[in-house]
């Protein structure tokens, strides 16, 4: 009777200690999951600037606009356009 005695003590507080242990991983895991779900979000948010900034980017009105104020460059007249069609 004595040994079935200790036995279940040593039983119970090693699975004491597991449920230390597991929760203690438990935590650490859940916190590691946290940080890479504020990095998901910050990258999430810098995809959609970016992705933001290169449609304006690409806006032809915008293109344009650059191409005029910052290499003087201009839409040719009618008279200096020509035409190619194509067979």
């Amino acid at each position: 009777m004595r040994n079935a005695m200790v036995v279940l003590a040593v039983l119970v507080v090693l699975s004491s200690f597991t449920a230390i242990f597991v929760r203690h991983q438990h935590r650490l895991t859940f916190n590691a999951l946290q940080f890479q779900q504020q990095q998901r979000d910050s990258l999430n948010t810098e995809w959609h600037q970016l992705l933001l900034e290169q449609s304006t980017w690409s806006f032809r009105h915008f293109v344009e606009k650059k191409a005029r104020d910052r290499l003087d460059m201009v839409f040719p007249k009618s008279i200096h356009r020509l035409v190619v069609e194509g067979r």
